[in-house]
Formats: structure tokens, sequence, C-alpha cells
């Protein structure tokens, strides 16, 4: 019996769709996390200076209440990169639930590259200081010839 790719698609997709229609085992869900829980996570005394520090700017407590986790629920986090975001969704989402990070697989045709540094700078291996100097010879432009031909020139007309 032969089966035509069209026919085979839509009988996946049809029992797709009423594995999905099925409702979870316990249909009590937990109410998606407020305001305070969110401040409580991010507040968390066991999360990196390099995350509090990236906290300023990316405003974690306001992402988590907008994505609304739910304890016990499943998370997938796509384009993961350092896990910033994956820690506070597992954070959330407790142990009952799970947290999957995804990032872009590495082009096997390169040599890995080593992991990023974490953000926010959070262990500085020197202090800021002024720029070094350089010399003199390295930071002199030669003249343009055509700039010294147009300057000559804006002077006999402005004369």
């Amino acid at each position: 019996m032969i089966i035509r790719r069209k026919t085979l698609l839509a009988a996946v997709a049809a029992g797709t769709s009423l594995l999905l229609a099925v409702p979870p085992a316990s249909t009590q869900q937990a109410p998606p996390l407020t305001a305070e829980q969110a401040a409580e996570i991010v507040a968390s005394p066991d999360r990196s200076a390099a995350d509090r520090t990236n906290d300023l700017r990316r405003k974690p407590e306001q992402l988590l209440v907008f994505i609304g986790p739910r304890p016990g629920s499943t998370a997938l986090d796509l384009s993961a990169a350092g896990g910033y975001t994956t820690e506070l969704l597992a954070r959330a989402i407790g142990s009952t639930g799970a947290v999957y990070g995804q990032s872009r697989p590495r082009d096997p045709s390169r040599p890995p590259t080593p992991p990023p540094a974490p953000e926010g700078n959070s262990h500085p291996s020197a202090t800021p200081g002024p720029p070094p100097a350089t010399p003199a010879a390295a930071t002199a432009i030669p003249p343009n010839p055509k700039t010294a031909a147009m300057s000559a020139i804006t002077k006999k007309t402005n004369a």
C-alpha cells in the first residue's frame, strides 16, 4: 500500500492537534508569576555579579512578569547564548518543570571558538587607566596632495 505524502502529512497534523488538545492529567495550573515573586527571584543571593550587572539594562522582573512562567511548566529558550534568561526561567519554573536552552549549532567546518566571557565584566582583570601614548611618527598623517590643491584654490577664490 502506497501512502501519498500529503495524506501522511495530514494524518500527522491531525494526530498532533489531537495530542495537543488533550488536557494534562492535573487540570489545576499554578498562577503565573507575580511581580513580587519575580523580584524575589532576581534578588536571590546566589546569582552572579555579572547577572546583577546585566539586570540593570535587561529589566528581568518585567521580563518574567511578561512571560508569565508557571511553576511546573515547560519552557524553551531559543538562542540561549550564555543562559541568562534560561537561568531566570529555571528559577521561576522550579524543579517540577523543565527548561530547555537552545543555541545555534556550531559550524563543523570552522574550528571551535572559546566560550564568551560572562556579560557584565564581573571579574575585571585590570583597572581602567589612560590609553598608552603613541609615538608622534606613527600618528602623523602624510599630507594629501588633493587637499593641499583644494585649499590653494579656495584661498585664491576667497581673495
